[in-house]
């Protein structure tokens, strides 16, 4: 169900235009980084296959040779380059997306990865880690604005007040991230050896146990992709998404573009005084993105593409935009794509005259809005797509 990323091809040669980042040395974790990871860790959050908690994890670290000998194993692991199997064995529990209009389908529902704790926070110190390397040596793209630190859907929103126009999703993202690819872009991006090896161990030998209801499965492969229930899926595909994101403004320069992230949905923005000639624009650079997630082994889900034309005309002028691909282009007999009156975009909502502005009530990926940002006026003699 979540494997049909398996085999699918991808091209790693789409790096070479980057350039190679200088090779990052590997510290060992000390005691406050241990403790820093653990202290956000909630005790009501449920265990992986060998029930142990939080709660349970935090009273053993409490007694100093306890977290002496976890700090060794958390060592071990990196200068090894081992994953241990035990920390490779999930439960995937199937739960259905609220509100869908019909079940009958497997994109109602989503998978709850559920890790053993041990592992669990062994990869919240790597991800902090991480973290904290790739903002030092501008690894991510100034754009990227999901599962990064200190950027969150505020962020998002103030820049929509601004600019939008074509958003699209890509199809099952964590479960799809090609390994392969993923270790060629760690190579490219700088990071140690001793980090690139521990990961080629990690992602490796993974096997899950489908929970449906009552009904459990027997145990699984589970060779692609990363479980959305650790710490380090997040910053996986942060790092996987930020070449796409450099390769799009390299091929992407002669269109004057922008291209904005979040997590796995992204937005290209384009600005010109006609809306025609936005989408003269969206079209050649949807198929630029498109081609750069097909290198990546990543697919577009083109039903989930969304037009948004922003202007301060009055008038209902609002082109439609053939796409080039099914199901959006009048060549494979399929339908222009239409035109959305409102914009929502990492739960924020705004209309075509960008002066209906409304923040996300709930935000699981930033800090919660406590009151509407009003916009900045668009421009007098221009028109956004």
């Amino acid at each position: 169900m979540y494997n049909l990323a398996s085999g699918r091809e991808y091209d790693a040669s789409v790096l070479d235009e980057l350039p190679d980042e200088l090779v990052c040395k590997w510290a060992d974790f000390l005691e406050h980084e241990l403790l820093s990871a653990l202290k956000g860790c909630s005790n009501s959050s449920a265990p992986g296959l060998d029930h142990v908690t939080w709660a349970h994890l935090k009273e053993l670290l409490k007694d100093k040779h306890v977290l002496a000998l976890f700090i060794m194993l958390a060592n071990t692991c990196l200068w090894v380059g081992h994953w241990p199997r035990i920390f490779k064995e999930l439960l995937s529990v199937i739960v259905p997306k609220p509100n869908k209009p019909s079940y009958a389908v497997l994109k109602a529902f989503r998978p709850i990865i559920l890790l053993i704790t041990f592992g669990k926070l062994i990869e919240k110190m790597i991800a902090n880690r991480i973290q904290f390397d790739v903002v030092k040596h501008d690894i991510f793209h100034p754009n990227q604005l999901g599962s990064i630190r200190q950027r969150s859907t505020e962020d998002a929103g103030l820049i929509l007040t601004h600019l939008i126009a074509l958003a699209f999703d890509i199809t099952q993202f964590f479960p799809s991230i090609n390994h392969e690819m993923f270790m060629a872009v760690l190579h490219k991006q700088g990071f140690s050896p001793i980090l690139v090896d521990f990961f080629a161990s990690y992602l490796i030998g993974h096997s899950t146990v489908y929970c449906w209801n009552t009904f459990q499965s027997n145990s699984h492969s589970a060779d692609v992709g990363v479980g959305q229930g650790s710490a380090l899926s997040p910053v996986i595909s942060g790092l996987f998404i930020a070449p796409v994101m450099k390769l799009f403004y390299i091929k992407a320069a002669p269109l004057n573009m922008t291209l904005l992230s979040f997590v796995d949905d992204g937005t290209i923005l384009a600005q010109s005084r006609q809306l025609d000639d936005n989408n003269v624009g969206l079209h050649k650079a949807y198929k630029i993105i498109y081609l750069l997630f097909v290198a990546f082994a990543l697919v577009l889900e083109h039903d989930k593409t969304e037009l948004f034309h922003f202007s301060c005309r009055c008038d209902t002028y609002n082109p439609s935009l053939d796409l080039g691909y099914a199901l959006h282009t009048a060549v494979l007999d399929g339908s222009p794509l239409a035109i959305y009156k409102h914009v929502r975009y990492a739960a924020w909502v705004l209309s075509k005259l960008l002066k209906d502005v409304r923040p996300p009530n709930h935000e699981p990926y930033g800090s919660n809005a406590e009151a509407p940002i009003k916009p900045d006026p668009p421009c007098e003699n221009g028109d956004v797509g």
